[in-house]
């Protein structure tokens, strides 16, 4: 049994037709408009505007409380060495770096004993990674590793357990 839907609803001339489907369309994409009791004979329905398709909230993901784009901008730019070790320094805690090496292997198969496990969050080390092969093209990780050793061996200052 199909009614006669009227064309025009209130002293706002909104087309009752298209407002359902209009309002139609957003109940299938989960966003709602408003409804408001107008004082005319019958209901009028105010749509809001639907937000924009390509919005999107982004979070940064933090890096011992620092985002990359932070990091970068903040880059001493002393030298690649030097940045790498600061970064180092900046992304990870002393606790996370005491009792690890960056990569869970010795550094020559002459040496035997206790194994320092790896650095937990490998994110981070490819960030630092990524910021300084950006900022000084060429740099390969094994570089970057050898530098980086030094700052977390056992008798680095501050390292020691």
């Amino acid at each position: 049994m199909e009614h006669a839907v009227p064309e025009v609803c209130g002293s706002n001339g909104l087309y009752l037709k298209e407002a359902v489907e209009a309002l139609t369309e957003k109940i299938a994409t989960h966003s709602f408009g408003q409804f408001v009791n107008d004082s005319e004979p019958c209901n009028s329905v105010v749509l809001s505007e639907p937000p924009p398709n390509q919005v999107e909230i982004v979070a940064d993901t933090l890096y011992n409380g620092f985002t990359k784009a932070q990091l970068e901008h903040d880059l001493p730019g002393k030298g690649w060495k030097s940045d790498a070790k600061w970064l180092l320094g900046r992304i990870f805690t002393l606790v996370e770096l005491k009792g690890h090496s960056l990569t869970g292997h010795h550094g020559s198969s002459k040496k035997a004993g206790h194994i320092r496990p790896p650095l937990e969050d490998r994110n981070k080390l490819r960030v630092l990674y990524d910021i300084i092969m950006e900022k000084y093209p060429g740099r390969l990780i094994t570089d970057i590793n050898l530098v980086l050793a030094d700052v977390v061996k056992p008798s680095a200052i501050g390292m020691s357990e």
